[in-house]
């Protein structure tokens, strides 16, 4: 079946997939103490924005995702999103923050700590970068 896809096709059921798995973000979100009801507001919430940005709105996926962070403030995943949808407008500072936060919710998640100290690139702070990378290294090898 996937071969019979075309490039257009895969695209959508690709970036389908990965709202899909973004907005599921699992029993440790439960487990938290959240809500059940904030939490499936949130992964619609996310599912939603992550929907947005794939088709280019990013102050809208930004709005969404920040909606999401509030109903389920301890999903690192979302956070991630969200500094995603900062970082295509340019806003480094805040998606800083959100990945500061993300990074200190996750179980040292490597892409968390690899797109922190790319941005820490960005902004031109090479020992924060530097130190970010060799974290990502050591989550990398647990």
């Amino acid at each position: 079946m996937v071969n019979d896809l075309n490039f257009r096709q895969r695209k959508i059921l690709f970036c389908s997939v990965l709202a899909a798995l973004a907005a599921c973000s699992g029993c440790r979100t439960m487990r938290s103490g959240n809500n059940p009801a904030n939490v499936t507001d949130a992964r619609l919430l996310t599912q939603n924005g992550m929907n947005a940005m794939h088709y280019g709105y990013t102050q809208q996926a930004e709005s969404l995702l920040s909606q999401a962070v509030d109903k389920c403030p301890s999903d690192q995943r979302i956070r991630h999103h969200l500094a995603s949808a900062m970082v295509k407008q340019g806003k480094y500072d805040e998606a800083i923050a959100q990945l500061e936060t993300a990074v200190q919710q996750s179980c040292q998640d490597a892409r968390l700590f690899v797109d922190l100290g790319e941005l820490y690139l960005i902004k031109g702070d090479a020992t924060k970068a530097a130190w970010n990378a060799e974290k990502a290294l050591e989550a990398n090898r647990q």
